[in-house]
């Protein structure tokens, strides 16, 4: 059935003009709000950057257990420093 819906198996490839987009929205939140810890929930011009940092933080702590590939768009050297 959900074949027959065109869904998509394989994970969902990293946009990189939307990660710089998001990356450009915390330091906006982080101006405002003079910290970059949006909540987890709610939005913020928009955006779930709550959920976006979440997922950083989770894609940079499977790097750092060696579960993420070191090449991975999702957590790059770059991205990280």
């Amino acid at each position: 059935l959900l074949n027959e819906l065109g869904f998509v198996w394989s994970e969902k490839r990293s946009n990189p003009a939307a990660w710089e987009n998001m990356y450009k929205l915390l330091i906006d939140y982080g101006t405002v709000h003079n910290h970059v810890c949006p909540p987890k929930r709610g939005a913020y011009k928009g955006q779930n950057l709550g959920m976006w940092v979440y997922h950083q933080r989770k894609f940079y702590r499977q790097r750092q257990q060696g579960l993420l590939h070191p090449s991975s768009i999702k957590m790059t050297d770059e991205r990280i420093d």
